[in-house]
This record gives structure tokens, sequence and C-alpha cells, in this order.
């Protein structure tokens, strides 16, 4: 996860520091921008 976030520039150590600025607002937002109702699918998978 470090080396992953360092390639993307983001310093890890600074999650705890931000931890308490996710709302339920935030959240929210970041599902509705994310998420794309007309790009949804569905897999039905059976065991045998």
């Amino acid at each position: 996860m470090f080396v992953s976030d360092y390639f993307k520039g983001i310093n890890s150590f600074e999650y705890l520091d931000n931890y308490n600025l996710v709302t339920l607002d935030f959240t929210t937002k970041i599902l509705e921008e994310v998420f794309d109702e007309n790009k949804m699918v569905v897999s039905i998978a059976k065991g045998e």
C-alpha cells in the first residue's frame, strides 16, 4: 500500500490526520461522482 500510494503522490501517514474530515455528506458526494447507474452490471454465479 505504501509503495502504491507513493507513486500516486499520496503520503500514507496523512490518512489518520484526515480521518476526521470524512463526513456523511462527503461520502455521499463521492459515491454520486464515482458510481454511475448507467454503467451497472449484474453477475450471477452458480455453484455445482
